[in-house]
């Protein structure tokens, strides 16, 4: 799953859409930091209104996806025209084994 959710990570939306309201996590948020290179932690941002910059943008994945992938690596891109998306796009490349 992937788009604008409107919700900070931890929110209450999210946490029912990935199992945590529950006893097992069935998704795994991209956007953590164990899985950004580390030159990319101040960019994870996806969205700025008013000088506020907030990740409101998730990829959703699923643990059969992390376990079969060697490598999780999100990105969080520049917006070159804020004219066409108030969000910055984003892209997460899995290395499937």
């Amino acid at each position: 799953m992937a788009g604008d959710f409107n919700a900070d990570r931890g929110d209450p939306t999210l946490r029912r859409i990935r199992g945590r309201d529950d006893i097992w996590e069935d998704l795994i948020e991209t956007g953590q930091y164990s899985f950004f290179d580390p030159t990319q932690q101040v960019t994870r941002w996806t969205y700025e209104f008013r000088g506020v910059r907030q990740q409101l943008d998730h990829i959703l994945i699923s643990q059969s996806v992390k376990d079969a992938s060697k490598k999780v690596s999100p990105r969080v891109l520049d917006q070159t025209n804020p004219r066409v998306s108030d969000h910055r796009p984003f892209v997460l490349t899995l290395d499937l084994r």
